[in-house]
C-alpha cells in the first residue's frame, strides 16, 4: 500500500539515466580523455615542483565527468529518498494492522537496520563526502600537491547513532503493539475455546 501511494522512482530509470549522464559526460570531457600519454613514457612530468603537480588531461576528464555526473543524478536520489521516507512514515503510522508489518519493523528496529536508522546513515555518509569533496577539489583545482599537513588535517569520520529516546520510542511501541496483538489473539481463542469454536 505505501508503495502506491509513495511510488519510489524505478531503479532502472535511475540506472538509465545514470548511464545517460554518464555517457554525455564522456563525450563533453572526449577531447581530455584523448590527449597525450607522455606521463607514461615521462614519469618526471608527474613530480611535484614547487609544490604544484600536473595533473595529466585523462585525469581531469575523470574528475569533471564525475562532478558532472553526480551534480545531475543527486536529484533523482534525494527524490527516492523522499519517497523512501514517504513509505516508511505510512508504514509508522498503519503498520498496526498487519502484524507481519508489525513483528518485521520492530525486529529491523531491535536489529538496528530499520530504514530510518538507514537513512540516517546515507544521509551522513553524503554529508561526509561533500566535505571530502570540498576539501580536495581546490587541491585538484589549483593543481596543488598533497602535503603531509595536508594527510594530517584530513576530514575525519563520525558517525552520530539516532538519539536513543527516538530509537526506543520506535522499538517499545512496535513491541507493545505486538504484545497487545499476541494477548488479543490469546484472548480471542480462549474466549472461542470456552464457547466450543475456534474464531
Amino acid at each position: 500500500m505505501s508503495r502506491t501511494l509513495y511510488p519510489a522512482p524505478s531503479r532502472t530509470e535511475l540506472a538509465s539515466r545514470t548511464r545517460v549522464v554518464t555517457a554525455e559526460a564522456l563525450r563533453e570531457y572526449e577531447n581530455l580523455y584523448s590527449a597525450d600519454y607522455r606521463y607514461a613514457s615521462d614519469p618526471d612530468a608527474l613530480l611535484i615542483k614547487d609544490g604544484h603537480i600536473e595533473i595529466p588531461a585523462r585525469m581531469w576528464a575523470f574528475f569533471l565527468a564525475k562532478q558532472r555526473v553526480d551534480e545531475q543524478i543527486e536529484p533523482l536520489l534525494k527524490n527516492f529518498d523522499r519517497q523512501l521516507l514517504r513509505q516508511q512514515d505510512l508504514v509508522d503510522k498503519i503498520g498496526f494492522l498487519s502484524p507481519a508489518i508489525l513483528v518485521n519493523e520492530g525486529l529491523n528496529g531491535v536489529a538496528g537496520t530499520d530504514s530510518r536508522r538507514f537513512l540516517a546513515f546515507k544521509n551522513q555518509t553524503e554529508e561526509f563526502h561533500n566535505v571530502w569533496r570540498k576539501y580536495f577539489v581546490p587541491l585538484i583545482a589549483n593543481d596543488r600537491a598533497t602535503t603531509v599537513g595536508d594527510v594530517e588535517s584530513l576530514p575525519r569520520w563520525k558517525w552520530r547513532e539516532i538519539s536513543a529516546d527516538e530509537n526506543n520510542h520506535r522499538i517499545w511501541s512496535k513491541i507493545g503493539l505486538m504484545l497487545v496483538l499476541l494477548a488479543g489473539l490469546a484472548w480471542a481463542t480462549v474466549f472461542g475455546v470456552s464457547r466450543g469454536s475456534i474464531i
